[in-house]
């Protein structure tokens, strides 16, 4: 099965523990190529896809994802649930900007580098999906 998201959309507030934070356009031009992986429910899952084809657009960074039939047997519940899933990524490398956005102060991602992806019904940033590419996203 091939999934599609996305999994940070650029200029949407994040409110995070330590405050308010977005990602800029352009933040993960540098590592498109890079060999980001997928995991389901809590970043220390293992992986259920390798090298995923990541992309930005006007909405954000995108992925798809091709998942062995037998996993996505087991996640197919969860990813096509009521409601939906959405996304969260793993920075590894990022560079923050006081910023804001809004009307509020906030940082700014303006360079990031992530090691996976992971589907969750509880995504820092809203905004982000998970779907079977056959279905249409957001």
């Amino acid at each position: 099965m091939i999934l599609s998201g996305y999994a940070a959309p650029f200029a949407q507030t994040a409110w995070l523990e330590d405050g308010a934070e977005y990602i800029a356009h352009g933040a993960f031009d540098g590592m498109l190529a890079a060999g980001v992986f997928l995991n389901v429910r809590d970043h220390d899952a293992p992986r259920i896809a390798d090298n995923l084809m990541l992309f930005c657009d006007s909405y954000g960074l995108g992925f798809r994802a091709n998942v062995p039939d037998e996993v996505w047997s087991d996640i197919k519940g969860f990813v096509c649930r009521k409601g939906g899933v959405g996304a969260s990524i793993d920075m590894a490398e990022f560079e923050r900007v006081p910023s804001r956005i809004n009307g509020h102060s906030a940082r700014a991602v303006v360079r990031a580098t992530i090691n996976h992806i992971t589907i969750t019904d509880s995504p820092a940033y809203r905004g982000t999906g998970v779907w079977p590419s056959a279905i249409n996203g957001p």
